[in-house]
């Protein structure tokens, strides 16, 4: 053993070793050469738990190792396999975080191919492990590629899907998705509400009520293009959209009993604000570029 271990010291130094077949360490380095590390089953950090309470243990017990050279190298070995492997092998999540404070819209490629286009004043977290997780508030066109489990949680409802586009909108306590292609289950929890939406057809929520709506699927979406379509909503939530893709102040009267369907188009600040305002009666008045005032 003694002679091995001088010649593997040897080898470390860069010296030339004369070995023979039946040599020691020669049966080591030819095994070594040849060998294969084991298939892992742990995760990183159950491969990091184990080394820490090996070490645990031999400080506890105060036992102290002097192993021979040829130990020492098949210990380095394990070593450089394990942190081999912790290097290498891919993470177990893929995360992007994504806004878009701008006045418009923005798209976002996800890392698994799908794609999202952001309205104003939204945000997205995505997480993808066993599943695809997103986390998002504002309103959003998903195109989904097909694979695992896609999942958008917002605060009020989820939609899953596992290929197919929808539009989704979460502002503060409204929810609304919409179906384009395919089919997305919705989960609203505190409604009870669970079900399989197909296209053309929507749910909306808030906090007092839900109900589910029809939508002709050429119109999802078209805010993308900046087509802004309302079926019945309160005026306030369709100036509130005005107000976000101009980036302006409107101030208002009362006006949450007033309710419009219709649309407006992103061309101009006057004629948009003449597309909600001349149905409903109402007057508008730009003090700046920044102030609008509309009246009853």
């Amino acid at each position: 053993m003694k002679e091995a271990e001088d010649k593997y010291h040897k080898l470390l130094q860069g010296d030339s070793v004369d070995l023979s077949p039946d040599d020691e360490l020669a049966s080591f380095l030819e095994k070594s050469a040849h060998a294969k590390p084991p298939p892992f089953k742990k995760t990183q950090k159950e491969i990091w738990d184990s080394i820490d309470q090996a070490t645990d243990n031999d400080t506890r017990t105060g036992t102290r190792h002097f192993p021979s050279m040829l130990q020492a190298a098949i210990v380095s070995l394990a070593l450089v396999a394990t942190v081999t492997f912790l290097i290498l092998s891919p993470s177990e999540t893929v995360e992007l975080v994504a806004s878009n404070t701008s006045a418009g819209a923005k798209e976002i490629n996800l890392p698994d191919g799908s794609i999202v286009t952001m309205n104003t004043g939204s945000n997205l977290t995505y997480t993808e492990g066993e599943t695809r997780d997103v986390v998002f508030e504002g309103e959003g066109f998903f195109k989904v590629v097909k694979g695992s489990r896609f999942v958008v949680k917002t605060k009020l409802g989820t939609v899953t899907v596992l290929g197919t586009s929808f539009n989704i909108y979460a502002r503060g306590d409204q929810f609304t998705t919409i179906c384009k292609t395919g089919k997305v289950q919705v989960v609203v929890p505190d409604k009870q509400y669970n079900e399989v939406i197909t296209p053309g057809k929507g749910i909306t929520a808030s906090t007092d009520t839900i109900k589910v709506f029809q939508q002709i699927p050429e119109l999802i979406g078209q805010w993308r293009k900046g087509e802004f379509y309302f079926d019945r909503r309160p005026v306030t939530e369709v100036l509130d959209e005005v107000r976000r893709q101009y980036d302006i102040d409107i101030q208002m009267d009362s006006l949450e009993d007033q309710l419009f369907s219709g649309y407006f188009t992103k061309q101009d600040l006057p004629t948009a604000l003449s597309m909600v305002c001349d149905p409903l009666g109402l007057s508008y008045e730009i003090l700046d570029e920044k102030t609008v005032v509309i009246r009853r």
